[in-house]
């Protein structure tokens, strides 16, 4: 099997064809020249990987951007390790808007919410206090509010009634809006364009957007699906791969590319090891790395 890429295939995303339907703010930031471009494909042990992790927030940050094109604050309700928290934090601040985080609370904010934190200049030094025992921390991007026995369906609970009461927009778990899956099988069909199709794409899944989205793009594509959060309601024509570390543990394996361990990096050992299985039948295939 070929290993070396093509110079075609050696675009990044400096180079490579953008989405030119994406809708320019007249103050341009890095974050939207970024969002509009296909990711940087690398060969790694002989397998494709879209190194969306290199686009600050990752993959979310594609569809969350334009979001706050028509909202100027969002409500989140978030999984302690989800990425979409980053995501919000750099779209809020690239666009000047605001985001507000519920999470679970407990002993030590997870580094994905402090990540946010500090991206949405949020004082966790103070904090107001709420109903329900919740605490406020403000930020100028990002506002954080930490809930007690935040399983998820409470984070919810407490994140839609917050939204109502400030007339802001609620946002569903896995950021899921009008127009995420479109963003993603855009990008899908720019990197196929430039790459040639592919038998198989992997990725992993919390709530199930992206791999929706990379079956819409990748339409002759077998898509692997290695679940690694919630069940997913709709998995479509994707084969779901189950692991059996549970969310909160993370892959203490190394990645050769910077990889979320709590997400994609154990997606990343899934499917290196169907790839190694298969030895010289192993055919064309693509892992998306969502986040680092």
């Amino acid at each position: 099997m070929k290993t070396n890429l093509s110079s075609k295939e050696k675009s990044t995303a400096d180079n490579a064809g953008a989405d030119t339907s994406f809708s320019f703010p007249k103050r341009i930031s890095s974050l939207y020249v970024a969002v509009a471009a296909p990711p940087k494909i690398e060969m790694h042990e002989g397998i494709f990987v879209a190194r969306d992790d290199l686009i600050p927030g990752g993959t979310k940050s594609r569809y969350v951007l334009k979001l706050f094109e028509s909202v100027e604050h969002l409500v989140y309700p978030s999984y302690t390790w989800g990425g979409a928290q980053v995501a919000l934090a750099h779209c809020a601040r690239a666009t000047g808007k605001k985001a507000t985080l519920f999470v679970p609370e407990r002993k030590g904010l997870s580094e994905k919410t402090l990540s946010a934190v500090e991206i949405g200049q949020c004082d966790l030094s103070e904090y107001k206090e709420l109903e329900k025992g919740m605490r406020l921390h403000s930020g100028r991007y990002i506002d954080v509010v930490q809930v007690p026995m935040g399983f998820l369906n409470v984070l919810q609970s407490r994140a839609r009634h917050y939204a109502e009461a400030l007339c802001a927009d609620y946002l569903e778990v896995g950021a899921k809006s009008a127009g995420a899956e479109e963003a993603i099988a855009s990008t899908a069909r720019q990197i196929e364009s430039i790459h040639g199709p592919f038998n198989e794409v992997w990725s992993v899944a919390g709530s199930g957007t992206l791999s929706r989205g990379l079956q819409q793009g990748f339409i002759s594509s077998k898509i692997f699906t290695v679940q690694a959060g919630m069940e997913l309601e709709t998995p479509g024509r994707a084969e779901i791969i189950k692991v059996k570390a549970k969310l909160d543990r993370q892959e203490r394996k190394e990645a050769p590319f910077p990889s979320c361990a709590h997400y994609d990096r154990k997606a990343w050992f899934a499917c290196l090891e169907a790839f190694k299985e298969r030895g010289a039948k192993a055919e064309k295939i693509l892992f998306w790395n969502v986040m680092g």
